[in-house]
């Protein structure tokens, strides 16, 4: 029980990792993007900018995707759900 936790776990955390570049790239290439017209891109846009928290909007859309990718991974994982 405990072997499948930590693999479960880990299956999490390289899902949430990779979510979360992947989200963060995607999310830079469309932030220069729209940039680029001259215009200010939402993506660029401070979200939290207190107690020396810096994100932007795009930093917290990344974050969400890589939690919410992570735990389901877990769960799939955990629970023996076969993605394929």
């Amino acid at each position: 029980m405990k072997r499948r936790s930590l693999r479960s776990l880990l299956t999490g955390v390289v899902a949430s990792v990779c979510a979360f570049i992947g989200v963060a790239l995607a999310l830079a290439v469309l932030g220069l993007y729209q940039s680029g017209n001259g215009g200010h891109a939402w993506t660029d846009t401070m979200a939290i900018d207190r107690l020396g928290v810096h994100l932007t909007t795009a930093d917290l859309v990344a974050l969400a995707a890589g939690f919410c990718a992570g735990v389901v991974a877990f769960v799939f994982s955990y629970r023996g759900v076969d993605a394929s």
